[in-house]
């Protein structure tokens, strides 16, 4: 008889079925945890694409400015707001105060701009930032924290951007965060080098720009605006005095007896009398008005929003302001001279039916110029007033 069939068990058939079973399991947890991996992936790429979205358009922003006031704002204050930080500061150095010079001429003070601050030097700085050429990202040491955020001691994280231009350091930009991991060491800084690059590209751009306009609206002697200034300013107050309503006035100042000054001490004394009678002058001025070197020793004052009478008298006070001081020359020789003001005023009501155009102003212009020589043939050192 034969011996019976080895026939499988149920031991032996169930191992194979549990071994597939674990390896199946393997796989569909690894198939899951790439596909984590893969969300994570898609959302860090969709992070880093809205974030270089983000940096095109406050880049391309940037390039769009144009005025040196508006690029400090917008480096400051602007800055702070589009990127969610918590301080922003911009440090420049300034050491021949060009800067600080051009937003006075603009009609800006330096201390308007209360994130903006201006060194002569880079040595003025802590060292650590002396030799930077990246940007650095973490918290600085105390000294330079103390320096660069000194209203904001609690910040957690920072980063800081040196703005270089042709190998040429033109400052900081400096970025602050109550969160310590959102400038942590680790942190690429890529798209804040880049930012950097583009921050002082427009600093300077802009910077030179509004240097040349207004070298060419400045008298380079005196530092006052010039006649090509005068007949932009004219044309605008013209129109802004007949929308408002309000009176508008002119004043010519002559230095009296320039030709002698000249004649006895020479041009050089004469150029100095004249820079210094152009400070005086704009001392006694109020904000609004608009003083140009019009030529030789005749300077023109644009007062907006003023009738003839308030004319006379701010004409007053400037030639009381001239006559009582006492100009000192290089060699110490001390000379006292005088001036002859002519003030002239339109009134937009004496021209209810017309437009004032640029052929009014120069009405203007000459109406004041014929009250100077009204003031001269009186015997000079004194004011005169005439109106359209």
């Amino acid at each position: 008889m034969s011996s019976p069939m080895n026939l499988p068990t149920d031991s032996s058939i169930s191992q194979p079925v549990t071994t597939v079973s674990n390896d199946c399991a393997q796989l569909l947890a690894d198939n899951q945890w790439l596909r984590e991996q893969l969300i994570t992936l898609r959302d860090c790429a969709l992070e880093t694409e809205a974030l270089f979205k983000r940096h095109q358009d406050w880049e391309i922003e940037l390039l769009t400015i144009s005025t040196l006031d508006q690029l400090l704002e917008c480096l400051t204050t602007a800055m702070c707001a589009r990127f969610t930080l918590d301080e922003v500061r911009l440090l420049l150095l300034d050491g021949d105060h060009g800067i600080r010079g051009l937003l006075t001429r603009l009609n800006k003070t330096p201390d308007e701009f209360i994130s903006v601050m201006f060194y002569a030097a880079v040595t003025e700085l802590p060292a650590p930032l002396t030799q930077l050429t990246t940007p650095i990202v973490g918290l600085m040491d105390t000294d330079t924290h103390r320096v660069l955020f000194n209203t904001a001691p609690d910040l957690a994280s920072t980063a800081v951007l040196p703005l270089w231009r042709e190998q040429r350091l033109l400052g900081f930009l400096c970025f602050g965060s109550h969160d310590p991991m959102r400038y942590s060491p680790d942190l690429g800084t890529h798209f804040l080098q880049r930012l950097a690059a583009i921050c002082a590209v427009c600093l300077e751009n802009i910077t030179n720009r509004t240097r040349l306009e207004i070298g060419g609206l400045t008298d380079p002697l005196t530092g006052l605006h010039n006649r090509r200034a005068l007949k932009q300013r004219l044309h605008d107050e013209l129109a802004r005095s007949q929308r408002l309503g309000q009176p508008l006035s002119c004043c010519f100042v002559d230095l009296d007896f320039f030709k002698q000054i000249n004649d006895s001490y020479g041009h050089a004394t004469g150029d100095m009398v004249l820079m210094e009678l152009a400070e005086c002058l704009q001392f006694s001025l109020r904000a609004c008005d608009f003083a140009v070197r019009f030529g030789g020793d005749e300077l023109v004052v644009l007062l907006p929003a003023t009738a003839n009478n308030d004319a006379c008298l701010l004409a007053e006070r400037v030639r009381h302001s001239i006559v009582n001081h006492t100009f000192v020359l290089s060699d110490g020789l001390e000379l006292s001279i005088t001036v002859s003001i002519g003030v002239g005023t339109i009134m937009p009501s004496a021209y209810p039916k017309e437009k004032l155009t640029d052929e009014r102003g120069d009405d203007l212009l000459r109406c004041a110029d014929a009250a100077l020589y009204e003031a001269k043939r009186a015997g000079r050192n004194r004011v005169a007033c005439q109106s359209l």
